[in-house]
């Protein structure tokens, strides 16, 4: 009431009003529950231009910071941490403290709609006419969010979101003289769905869509590329839930399990859920609780995944709730839920964390990002999905790791012995191959640290870096600025190269500049997503290399899958019942069976148990199971003619080649792993 009395006195006092339109006005306000006397005021025939210019005149009009501020919302810091996001986002002031989760929409639109004296409308049901929106312009009405809802009896009703005074002293300067001009204020996500809606979307993406990169707050770290985020240790208790088994394949997961409320240190009500049924659900608020929940638990998610040897997290919505998985040791297991009223301020962190645009949830995206924690230094790369129930992501956890010992490759005598003598050539290709994520870098980065002395300069390009060594110039792929596998390969032929190492010959003109290189007196290595290591050969002739170089320039090429290695604190020992025997016998080879002098009530073989140690999975880390192709002139001749995969393959066994196959099954007579496991990540 007091703060009517102040605006009625200041429109008298500057004789936009008389005292009969005051008295009417207050009349009419106070027998309508939640009406302003702003809108009072209109509907006796003030022109709102009136109103907001005496407010100004008397400075009576603070800034949207300021009106958060003194009403206790946000905190001089939370200000002034927004203030900075938009010096460089050039974003409104409201939607960034609304997209950094420190007000709420109903704080917003509330108070912001009680500063001003503008009413609120809803726009859920308008769909928009973009014949409205000629008369403030298409550029200005997307930048500063107006949508034109009515242009009827010369009076012009339009809502926006962010009304500073300078922008309504814009909107007064648009109108014509003879239109009084009626402002709302709007929910800033349903502006932004109806201006998506009647805007041609190259327009919309231009004026509006670039002015939401509030993602741009984390671009101040010491590369171009990256944000180095610091995670704080916090002192939980992450007690572990145990439930039921879901799938065959996470069975022995439950003691991974996270609680939520551990994690955020409060109690959290389920019930509280938000369900997603179609993109209006984009206007849910990321409210102040949700934003710290987000905060404090994607720290704690990736800190967990850490110490359970993580190699992704998932973060995957459904219709009740959001659910954490990690894949560990190439498992999924299911970590915990989450209420789904967390849902959108926890993919807001993560996309904020990544540098993406997080106004985009129609598209998929992603990003990446170094992390710091408890002297730990990562790589995480991330994507996102849209999905039915709301977007989706994926962390894909890359470690600044450190180069295996030869040793801890595992390689069967055969094998090593040929490594080693393919590795010590002066030239040639050699080639790693496998699925994404079966050890490659690690094996390659493990050959090169064995022939890495000051005698030889040895390059290296990568997509990305994960392993760095001392004495390697290592090169990181950029696409977007057109540094890419053959311009950078192309580049190290000038740069007086011994070694060359190749992240990957995904294209011709890679893996034809690589032949050259290995042809010219360059060692050359490389991997290929291939299955195995006859079918390479297929693969790069199928991509148009020429069959006589590649041939003459080929040395060897390793095909690896890894394997979950069984827990030594619990593994058993069992002695396997005639069919398990005679499966091994089938795959392995009985011919090999004999040569190696195994008798079947000899065959003692191990299972995996439970224990802390391994978290109750039966499996602590992996191992590489492998194939190696020796090229030999027989080999040689196969490939010049363009043999099949059989013929190579039949031949690199003649030759003495260990199938992945049979490698795996003398890993699983040596107690390494089992044939549950081995069947998972090998052909049978």
């Amino acid at each position: 009431m007091e703060k009517d009395r102040r605006l009625g006195q200041i429109l008298l006092l500057n004789k936009k009003i008389t005292q009969e339109q005051l008295d009417k006005a207050l009349q009419i306000k106070n027998n309508e529950k939640n009406m302003l006397l702003g809108e009072a005021l209109l509907q006796v025939g003030v022109y709102q231009k009136d109103i907001d210019e005496s407010l100004d005149l008397y400075n009576k009009r603070k800034s949207i910071g300021q009106i958060f501020l003194s009403q206790k919302i946000i905190s001089e810091q939370q200000l002034d941490e927004a203030l900075e996001i938009q010096k460089k986002s050039h974003n409104l002031l409201g939607e960034i403290l609304l997209e950094m989760g420190y007000i709420s929409y109903q704080d917003y639109i509330s108070i912001i709609s009680k500063h001003f004296n503008l009413p609120i409308i809803s726009l859920t049901e308008f769909k928009g006419d973009i014949s409205f929106q000629i008369i403030i312009g298409d550029v200005f009405a997307l930048k500063n969010r107006i949508v034109v809802i009515e242009d009827k009896n010369d009076v012009i009703k339009l809502a926006v979101s962010d009304p500073s005074k300078n922008l309504l002293k814009q909107l007064y300067r648009f109108m014509p003289k003879h239109k009084k001009l009626k402002i709302y204020i709007a929910i800033p996500d349903e502006i932004k769905n109806i201006l998506e809606n009647i805007y041609p979307s190259d327009l919309f993406q231009k004026h509006f869509s670039n002015n939401n990169n509030l993602s741009k707050i984390l671009i101040d770290s010491n590369t171009s590329d990256f944000k180095e985020i610091i995670l704080h240790d916090f002192q939980v208790n992450t007690n572990e839930k145990s439930e039921k088994n879901q799938q065959s394949n996470i069975e022995k997961s439950d003691s991974l399990r996270m609680s939520l409320d551990n994690i955020i240190g409060a109690e959290i009500n389920d019930d509280e859920n938000i369900t997603v049924d179609d993109e209006v659900d984009d206007s849910t608020s990321i409210d102040k609780e949700s934003n710290i929940v987000a905060v404090q638990y994607v720290n704690q998610i990736i800190k967990k995944s850490r110490e359970l040897n993580a190699s992704d997290i998932h973060f995957e919505p459904t219709n009740k709730d959001t659910n954490i998985r990690m894949r560990i040791d190439g498992i999924c297991h299911n970590i915990a839920k989450i209420p789904d009223k967390y849902t959108k301020a926890l993919i807001s962190r993560l996309k904020i964390m990544a540098n993406l645009n997080i106004a985009e949830k129609r598209k998929p995206q992603d990003g990446k990002i170094k992390v710091k924690f408890s002297n730990q230094e990562l790589e995480l790369r991330i994507a996102t999905m849209p999905t039915v129930y709301g977007e989706s992501a994926v962390i894909r956890l890359l470690s600044s790791g450190r180069v295996l010992g030869f040793d801890k490759l595992n390689f069967i005598t055969r094998d090593e012995k040929e490594i080693r003598k393919i590795i010590s050539q002066p030239y040639g290709i050699m080639l790693v191959v496998g699925p994404t994520g079966s050890g490659k870098t690690t094996t390659l980065h493990t050959l090169l640290s064995e022939i890495n002395t000051p005698e030889r300069k040895i390059w290296t390009a990568e997509d990305p870096v994960e392993i760095t060594q001392t004495g390697l110039q290592q090169v990181q792929i950029n696409h977007s600025i057109g540094l890419n596998f053959s311009a950078v390969l192309r580049s190290f032929l000038r740069l007086d190269p011994d070694v060359i190492l190749i992240g990957e010959m995904r294209d011709f003109e890679t893996a034809n500049i690589g032949i050259e290189a290995s042809l010219t007196g360059h060692l050359v290595f490389s991997t290929l997503h291939t299955n195995s290591a006859s079918a390479t050969i297929i693969r790069l002739l199928d991509i148009g290399v020429d069959p006589f170089s590649f041939s003459d320039s080929l040395l060897g090429i390793l095909a690896q899958r890894l394997v979950r290695v069984l827990c030594s604190e619990c593994k058993k020992t069992y002695h396997p019942e005639i069919r398990e025997i005679e499966e091994l016998i089938k795959l392995y080879g009985e011919k090999l069976f004999q040569d190696n002098n195994l008798k079947k009530e000899n065959i003692q073989l191990f299972k995996h148990g439970t224990c802390k140690t391994c978290n109750n999975t039966g499996y602590k880390g992996r191992t590489g199971i492998h194939e190696l192709l020796v090229s030999s002139n027989e080999i040689k001749k196969i490939v010049s003619m363009k043999g099949s995969v059989d013929e190579i393959l039949h031949q690199s066994v003649k030759e003495g080649m260990i199938t992945m196959l049979q490698n795996g099954i003398i890993k699983i007579m040596t107690g390494i792993t089992d044939l549950k496991e081995l069947k998972n990540v090998a052909f049978t």
